[in-house]
Parts: structure tokens; C-alpha cells; sequence
């Protein structure tokens, strides 16, 4: 939990008895945020800066009987924001360019937040390296 939170990722749930961990999904660092660290490789960190970007992390701690040790799975998620082309036919649209009167390019109504949505990018397994390179120097006591 702690090495979750130094990397910015506020918890959202915990369950002690079933080992889950999970955060909310946290939009990732841009190029002027150098105190935080939610990104692990350059190509990640400036696709963050050029896009918007969020990442959640789950960890899931399991106890193997069979070989008496617990076993972590940590899951990060990045997820990329879409929303539709805004169509600009006039100087005066730029005004309205962060609201809902600006049309949408392709079929021309108005666009509101519900047209948004998050695309799942798969894991980022750079970022649970880091994470589980963190977790394991804590859990040593490095």
C-alpha cells in the first residue's frame, strides 16, 4: 500500500482476506510533474504528456499451500481518453471548443460527455516491474 501511494495511486479498495489491492484510475504524469513517478518508460511518459492517459494498478496476493509462499500478481492498466472530433467551420466556434455547442466533425450534433470514453490499452508491464521491483526492495528491507 505504501509503495502504491508514493507513486501517486490513491487506494480504492483493500481486502485483507482475499490479498486485493486495487486504486482508482489515476491520470499519469506529463512532462512537468518530475515528483511523480506512474510511468516507467520514455515512450510511456510522453505519450501521457502528448495524451491523456490514466493507469490503475490491482495487486492480488495468494497463498500457495503447496509450496508455502505467497505468490503477487500485480495488474496495471493504462486506459486512453477518446472523445470525438469537434467541428470548427468559423472563427467564433474556438469559444465554444470545451463545451457541448461545438458539433461533432462527423456527423455534426452536439457532442456531450456521455460520447466520451476510456479505450484500454492491455497491461503495462514496464510499470509492473517497477512496482514489483519497489514492493520487493520494501519487503527485504532495502
Amino acid at each position: 500500500q505504501d509503495v502504491l501511494r508514493e507513486n501517486n495511486f490513491r487506494l480504492d479498495h483493500v481486502n485483507r482476506r482475499a490479498g486485493i489491492i486495487s486504486t482508482y484510475p489515476t491520470t499519469s504524469q506529463h512532462f512537468f510533474e518530475f515528483w511523480r513517478h506512474d510511468v516507467d518508460t520514455p515512450y510511456d511518459f510522453w505519450e501521457a504528456t502528448l495524451k491523456t492517459v490514466r493507469r490503475s494498478v490491482t495487486i492480488d496476493i495468494a497463498f500457495n499451500e503447496t509450496t508455502n509462499a505467497a505468490e503477487l500478481t500485480i495488474a496495471v492498466r493504462p486506459e486512453r481518453f477518446s472523445t470525438p472530433g469537434r467541428q470548427f467551420n468559423n472563427s467564433i466556434a474556438a469559444f465554444r471548443m470545451f463545451s457541448d455547442q461545438l458539433p461533432e466533425g462527423r456527423t455534426g450534433r452536439s457532442s456531450t460527455a456521455t460520447d466520451d470514453y476510456w479505450i484500454d490499452e492491455g497491461r503495462d508491464l514496464a510499470m509492473v516491474r517497477y512496482l514489483l521491483h519497489k514492493i520487493l526492495a520494501r519487503a527485504s528491507g532495502a
